[in-house]
Parts: C-alpha cells; sequence; structure tokens
C-alpha cells in the first residue's frame, strides 16, 4: 500500500508541519498496485485502500500494447466496490479507452498517448469524455 503524497514535517517550518501533517492524515490516499500478470487473489478480501492501479501493460517498458485481459481486473473491483477509485495505466489511447472506462475505471492515466499527441488537448477531451459516459450508464 502507498500514501498519494506525504510531505516531511523536518522539511517545514513546526506550524506549516503541523498542519501537513494533519492534512496527510485527513486526505491522504491509500493505494494498491495490480499488475497485469500479478496475483489479485487479495480482491476476494476486505480492500482497504482509496484507489487501486491496474496496470494495463507490464511495468516499466514504455511503448507497450493495451492489455485488455487485465480488464476482468477492473471489472471485479467495481464491481465489489462501486466505490473504489479504480485507475488504468498503460497503453490507453482514444481507441482503448472505451474497455477500460465500461469495465469500470474511472481514474486515467495516460502519457505517450497525450504528451506524444500533436493535438493533447482532443485526446484528453476524447479519454475524458469516455470515462464521463461510462459513469453515467
Amino acid at each position: 500500500m502507498g500514501v498519494a503524497a506525504k510531505i516531511e514535517p523536518s522539511m517545514l517550518s513546526s506550524e506549516f508541519a503541523n498542519l501537513a501533517s494533519e492534512a496527510h492524515r485527513t486526505y491522504a490516499q491509500r493505494w494498491r498496485r495490480l499488475a497485469p500478470h500479478g496475483h489479485h487473489g487479495w480482491v476476494e478480501g476486505e480492500i482497504h485502500a482509496d484507489m487501486v492501479l491496474v496496470m494495463t501493460v507490464e511495468p516499466g517498458f514504455d511503448g507497450q500494447k493495451f492489455m485488455s485481459e487485465t480488464m476482468d481486473k477492473v471489472h471485479t473491483l467495481g464491481t465489489k466496490y462501486p466505490s473504489l477509485n479504480i485507475e488504468v495505466d498503460g497503453g490507453l489511447v482514444p481507441s482503448t479507452i472505451d474497455i477500460a472506462a465500461s469495465a469500470g475505471a474511472n481514474c486515467i492515466l495516460a502519457g505517450r498517448s497525450v504528451f506524444g499527441d500533436p493535438e493533447a488537448a482532443k485526446v484528453i477531451f476524447l479519454l475524458r469524455t469516455s470515462v464521463e459516459q461510462s459513469q453515467k450508464k
């Protein structure tokens, strides 16, 4: 399990450190990451996380194609934990986003498809629209 944001109190003045510590306790999200071929039997138990990141490519290798077989993990998580934030990362482009969003992903991490496209704003719009439409269903 990880924490989305962490501020070390030793880096700050004492007043600001107290404020930062309180904000961290109150607002920091707990998350877990699932690799495409990793065991996900823990999904059968209780999840004590605010967000689960489902890798839709093998971590560490740039430019891979989206692995649609990972969508069963997304669907299982979304069915069992309807209020859980489910993030997907890897190979997400306008042609694959509908698959992920329909499976239940509500947070999209898209790097190359956005930053590698000269019309990045258009790509972001397409990705966001797909997720928003899937959430309305």
